[in-house]
């Protein structure tokens, strides 16, 4: 993904916390690093979800290639 946004993970306000979480290409294109430090500020319904799934799943992102 050449045109991926970069995104700075620790610093994302809540609310864009879960639109990031909710957003394929950052799930895809952003390092599990940075996916995995959103986790746990996740808040409304659909980024809970998508927390719970890529949390279940993350020993999996690790190794992989967008």
């Amino acid at each position: 993904m050449s045109d991926a946004m970069p995104y700075d993970a620790l610093r994302a306000e809540p609310a864009t916390v879960d639109e990031r979480l909710t957003a394929p290409e950052f799930l895809v294109g952003a390092a599990p690093e940075e996916v995995g430090a959103l986790l746990h500020r996740a808040s409304g319904s659909s980024a809970l979800l998508a927390a719970a799934v890529y949390g279940a799943s993350a020993h999996l992102h690790h190794d992989a290639t967008p």
